[in-house]
């Protein structure tokens, strides 16, 4: 996140990305969170999409709040379980659409900018 040149110390984008206390100047650093209303994305009178702000800051400040702003849109079905009780479900393993998301930040092309 750093390269020493000469005797000085020069931070790289990525330091201002995971680090930076205020808005990091990167079009990628942001995340878009949103909701197609069914099994497929429409558009015009069948438009069925529902988008929520955009998520701006440093990494660590922008991966929590996409966090959980995804756990609220999921759903949580009751299902019996062995128990023969009803139990909340989540429609998706928390740890299955985390690390999607971690991966998907990890792997955008942060070189828009140089």
């Amino acid at each position: 996140m750093a390269d020493w040149r000469g005797s000085a110390l020069v931070l790289r984008q990525a330091a201002e990305l995971v680090f930076c206390a205020g808005l990091p100047e990167h079009p990628a650093a942001g995340i878009r969170v949103f909701r197609v209303l069914g099994t497929e994305r429409r558009t015009g009178m069948e438009y069925n999409v529902e988008e929520r702000p955009r998520i701006e800051g440093a990494l660590p400040r922008v991966l929590d709040e996409a966090f959980r702003v995804i756990d609220g849109l999921l759903r949580r079905p009751a299902r019996l379980g062995l128990d023969a009780r009803f139990h909340p479900t989540p429609e998706y393993p928390e740890f299955s659409w985390q690390e999607a998301l971690l991966n998907a930040v990890a792997h955008r092309d942060y070189g828009l900018v140089g």
